[in-house]
């Protein structure tokens, strides 16, 4: 917590976002979010958002703790709660994507190896799925009538085959999980999974603005 409270006290502009929301456009992204991805999503959304409880390469546990203990980020010697903040929010956006699993696998793409313990994957994916689920239970519970959007977890490694295959299906285990989340109220799923071949056929695209076109029709 130390570190997310660290991390959040670095934006100046926390005070006038707050005061200056406008609750039609408000929306807060959780997870793995970069200040570049979400500075080209508040362009593309047209919303204002809050994202201090969001940092790059953010596991499902860390965003699980953060709603479950109403985290709490402080400015100018004042404390805003998660909940407080939350409540005023109409779209949580989650990404989470292959963080929580990486650490356990060995990836080598230059030499095209990929190894990872399947029965170390499938105890990860319970914990996953148990924190994604809590996590969107306790959005709901503080704030009832807000949209919440789930992005996928995308491959962004290229193996030769089998290894690319094999990458895949486990991407695909992890994003089924993450549809199942579409049976709680007021969950939408978005793919990423094609986030790779849009690229290559479009130079011009970049991840980040991936994402965003994928969203940036999203209305309430």
């Amino acid at each position: 917590m130390k570190r997310l409270i660290g991390l959040v006290v670095l934006f100046p502009l926390l005070l006038t976002m707050l005061t200056s929301c406008n609750k039609s456009t408000y929306y807060m992204p959780l997870g793995d979010f970069s200040d570049e991805l979400i500075a080209q999503m508040n362009e593309g959304l047209n919303r204002k958002c809050i994202d201090y409880f969001a940092r790059e390469k953010m596991q499902s546990g860390e965003l699980f703790k953060i709603v479950d203990s109403n985290a709490s980020y402080f400015y100018e010697g004042k404390q805003y709660p998660f909940f407080g903040v939350a409540e005023k929010a109409n779209l949580f956006i989650l990404k989470i994507g292959l963080n929580d699993f990486l650490p356990s696998m060995t990836i080598d793409v230059s030499n095209n190896v990929l190894d990872y313990d399947r029965d170390l994957l499938e105890k990860q994916l319970e914990i996953f799925q148990y924190h994604i689920y809590h996590t969107i239970e306790g959005i709901n519970e503080i704030n009832s009538k807000a949209e919440i959007a789930i992005l996928s977890a995308y491959n962004d490694y290229l193996f030769e085959e089998p290894e690319q295959k094999l990458f895949n299906s486990i991407v695909w285990q992890i994003n089924n999980s993450l549809m199942e989340m579409q049976d709680i109220k007021n969950v939408k799923y978005f793919s990423l999974v094609d986030i790779n071949e849009q690229i290559y056929q479009n130079n011009a695209l970049n991840i980040n603005e991936y994402i965003v076109k994928q969203l940036e029709g999203y209305r309430l």
